[in-house]
């Protein structure tokens, strides 16, 4: 059920407003585009209006300040980590583009983890289940994958379609590569499990959200869950990239919380 298609969600909101404020971010945008005005002709000045002479003086410092902040910048993020940078490692770091995608995907994976381990937790907590036949991490690159196609097809599925369409990890070596969908079989038949799995992607991600907040239980159709250490919430993705927790928490409200937003087409 779900497309293969690579189209980055970013190339689709570029009417959106600009979502990253820093420096960097801004500077990216201009670095193809900077032309500073040559010196005019001195013997030539009386056929020079006066006025287009002031706005090109003024350009041209424009432009050598920007360019100057450019550099800063640019030295700043060589000697950001220890050791030289390869060119594509640079791009990636002032590509808004990647930036975007990149934060979009470490929040699909990171709340994709969150629900296998939480049926995990609901499983022991009130079956006793089998640590030894508990449902697997979905197929990485399911997980990392961003288009906005891709994207309207997770939030319209229920709990129930991922166990069955997205696969394990390919880490797993030494278990059935359709556990998950047999564990699901076993579980559906209990009352409380069958609801949860009709749940929609979207509605346990307001769970996993928490308005940003540590969560160690969570209380589901008139059952209250303990979560493992296992079950990482929203609140551990933010605290893991604090440098960037701004842009994460914006990206995130705007993709699964606008409505409008989540409206989406390639």
């Amino acid at each position: 059920m779900f497309s293969t298609s690579p189209i980055s969600l970013f190339d689709n909101f570029l009417s959106f407003p600009n979502i990253f404020e820093s420096k960097e971010d801004i500077l990216s945008f201009n670095s193809d585009s900077e032309i500073i005005p040559s010196k005019p002709d001195l013997s030539d000045i009386r056929q020079i209006d006066f006025n287009d002479l002031i706005v090109n003086l003024n350009t041209k410092e424009t432009n050598i300040k920007r360019t100057k902040e450019k550099q800063i910048f640019m030295t700043k993020l060589m000697k950001s980590k220890r050791g030289r940078k390869s060119l594509n490692e640079i791009k990636i770091k002032v590509h808004t583009s990647s930036a975007f995608d990149n934060i979009l995907s470490k929040v699909q994976t990171h709340f994709l983890n969150f629900i296998i381990n939480l049926i995990n937790d609901a499983a022991i907590n009130l079956l006793h289940f089998n640590s030894k036949n508990l449902f697997k991490k979905f197929d990485r690159h399911k997980k990392l994958k961003i288009s906005s196609k891709y994207f309207n097809e997770l939030k319209n599925s229920s709990i129930k379609d991922l166990l069955e369409n997205m696969g394990i990890s390919k880490k797993y070596k030494k278990c059935e590569r359709d556990i998950n969908q047999k564990n699901l079989e076993k579980l559906i038949e209990y009352d409380w499990f069958k609801n949860f799995f009709e749940l929609r992607f979207l509605d346990l991600f307001f769970y996993y959200y928490n308005n940003e907040q540590p969560l160690k239980l969570v209380f589901i159709n008139g059952i209250t869950i303990n979560l493992s250490e296992k079950t990482k919430s929203f609140y551990h993705l933010i605290q893991k990239y604090e440098e960037s927790k701004e842009d994460i928490i914006r990206v995130t409200k705007m993709f699964y919380f606008d409505e409008k937003n989540n409206m989406l087409s390639d």
